[in-house]
């Protein structure tokens, strides 16, 4: 059975941006850019949640914190199915 699994992702500056994901889909959501006049910096991603309806089980939801700094575009998880639940990599 594949899931359509809904995703909040939040920045640092607490601005949230969601999708819903269809399963086997990728999806890159956007930058979030601080113009600073002479430069712009990125707000970095804080946590993202994740939550699909399971059918007889109920909705899963699942929130990953976001532990990389320093580095651009290196960001890529992965929401996998287990028995009962669900991984993210």
């Amino acid at each position: 059975m594949s899931h359509a699994i809904h995703t909040v992702v939040t920045y640092q500056n607490q601005k949230t941006i969601t999708a819903d994901i269809a399963a086997g889909a990728i999806h890159v959501f956007s930058e979030q850019v601080l113009d600073h006049g002479s430069y712009r910096s990125v707000i970095p991603v804080e946590s993202f949640k994740v939550s699909f309806d399971r059918g007889h089980a109920g909705l899963l939801e699942l929130t990953h914190p976001i532990q990389v700094t320093g580095v651009h575009n290196c960001v890529r998880r992965v929401v996998k199915p287990l028995p009962g639940g669900a991984i993210i990599e």
